[in-house]
């Protein structure tokens, strides 16, 4: 399959969905697929991590087993629709096995007014999910919480912060 010509020259959620209908049909599909994350063509990497989204939601199975790279790939990416994309694929994924590295970052990106917003949300989410997992993290994550200016954050940031800070206050 030409996944360049694919994706970069007429991109749809129909096409995604043929693709992804395509992969599941031949699974080593998705081996060709996967490594485009890491093209250094922006558009080629944001593109594969938007099918990478959509697969999570119809196929986690064919990415369970690519989690950790995508975990230990996420800090290097330079290209924010790329990190939005892995955020979003670990956050609605079973893994459980958060590095320190890992959870450092999330807080980082969370805390930071320069982070795009869907970053710093999904960033939020991830971290939720290391409390579950690792409930030591939970008083760290309050307080992250209740310290952030909501001035310095949009609306539906501090709606998802509102509603994330209350599940962990009420657990």
């Amino acid at each position: 399959m030409n996944w360049e010509d694919l994706i970069l020259k007429k991109m749809s959620l129909e096409l995604v969905d043929y693709l992804i209908q395509e992969i599941e049909d031949a699974p080593s599909l998705f081996e060709e697929l996967f490594p485009l994350l890491f093209s250094d063509n922006e558009k080629m990497a944001w593109r594969t991590g938007w099918i990478l989204c959509h697969m999570q939601k119809k196929t986690p199975f064919l990415l369970e087993p690519k989690l950790a790279e995508l975990i230990e790939y996420l800090p290097q990416t330079r290209f924010h629709g790329v990190r939005r994309s892995i955020l979003f694929v670990i956050f609605n994924s079973n893994y459980k096995d958060f590095s320190v590295d890992f959870i450092n970052q999330c807080f980082e990106w969370m805390l930071s007014p320069k982070q795009d917003v869907a970053i710093q949300m999904y960033s939020m989410y991830c971290l939720e999910k290391v409390c579950v997992v690792y409930p030591d993290f939970k008083p760290e994550l309050i307080a992250s919480l209740e310290t952030i200016d909501p001035q310095d954050y949009s609306k539906g940031l501090n709606s998802v912060r509102n509603k994330i800070l209350k599940k962990l206050i009420e657990k």
